[in-house]
Formats: C-alpha cells, structure tokens, sequence
C-alpha cells in the first residue's frame, strides 16, 4: 500500500503543522495524523484538480495525535487535495 508523504503546513503566527493522510487511494474514510503546536479548531475541505470543493469538515484537534475523517460518499480516481484552515486565524495550509 501506498501512502501520502508527510506535508509541512505552516501558520505563520502559530507554529507549523506537521500532516499525514492515509490510505492513498482513499476510499470512505481517510486517517489524518498530525503534530501541531496547539489545538483548535481546523477546516478541513477535500479539493479536485478543478479548485471545487468537494466535501468540507470542520474538526476539533488536540495538539498531536490522529483524526479519522469519515467522507460522505466514495470518490471516483484522481487527484485531490486537502485543503486545511485554521478556524481562529483564517489562514489555510
């Protein structure tokens, strides 16, 4: 199995976040694990090639650990991308 490798997301006044998601290819749920420097509350959007935003979650994160995501329908193939918001400042990663 393939994996995603781990993408450095930066806050600028809040440290950075340290990401992996798993399985790839994703099926219906997909695992975020992820160390960052404080908890809140993220954004977290799930993007085609095109830009649209195909299914947004916001989610509550300590400072470390895994986030299971469970998406609201299976994907066909492609290229997606995770969009990840921080709630309190608004900047994205």
């Amino acid at each position: 199995a393939a994996y995603t490798a781990v993408k450095t997301i930066a806050f600028s006044e809040n440290g950075t976040i340290k990401a992996t998601s798993y399985p790839n290819p994703i099926r219906r749920q997909l695992v975020l694990q992820f160390d960052s420097p404080q908890s809140g509350a993220l954004e977290i959007q799930l993007v085609n090639t095109m830009g649209q935003v195909m299914e947004s979650q916001k989610q509550q994160v300590s400072r470390a650990g895994s986030l299971p995501i469970q998406l609201g329908r299976q994907y066909g193939k492609g290229v997606y991308w995770l969009r990840i918001r921080n709630q309190s400042t608004g900047e994205l990663g």
